[in-house]
This record gives structure tokens, C-alpha cells and sequence, in this order.
């Protein structure tokens, strides 16, 4: 069954209809919405873990990046001068 209080399982439903009869599943069921929310809360924060990680490596390498560009720009204009 697709997650009703995450997007990603959202979007699994065919319409309004099947979502509106999921949502009143969950609060008439026996698992607690309190239960389903914890989850998607810890779900949502091992993704974001993960996209952090990225992140702090992404800022790393434009560092790099600009480090050999402005290297390149230096030894180009050195060069021009001598």
C-alpha cells in the first residue's frame, strides 16, 4: 500500500478518491496516525542524512573547481606578462 502522508506515495494514487479512502483507512484502522507520521519523520530524516552528505561533497569539488580556474587564470596571465 502506497504511504498517504508521504509525498512519493501520494502520487502512487490514481485520484482523489483512492487517496480521500486511504486517509480515512488510517484513522479508522488500528494503526495509529501517530505511528504513520514517526515514520515518515524518520524517513524524511535519513533522507536528508543522505542528501547532506552530498551536499557537503558538492561544495567541496566547486571549491576545487574554482581553486584550478583561478590557478589557470594566474599561469595564463604569468605567462602573457613574461
Amino acid at each position: 500500500t502506497a504511504q498517504p502522508t508521504f509525498f512519493g506515495g501520494i502520487c502512487k494514487f490514481p485520484d482523489a478518491d483512492a487517496y480521500n479512502e486511504c486517509l480515512n483507512d488510517l484513522v479508522n484502522g488500528d494503526e495509529t496516525v501517530t505511528d504513520t507520521y514517526v515514520r515518515q519523520v524518520y524517513e524524511i530524516a535519513k533522507i536528508n542524512n543522505i542528501k547532506y552528505k552530498y551536499v557537503g561533497r558538492a561544495v567541496w569539488l566547486v571549491v576545487i573547481a574554482l581553486f584550478f580556474q583561478i590557478t589557470l587564470i594566474v599561469f595564463t596571465f604569468a605567462q602573457k606578462l613574461a
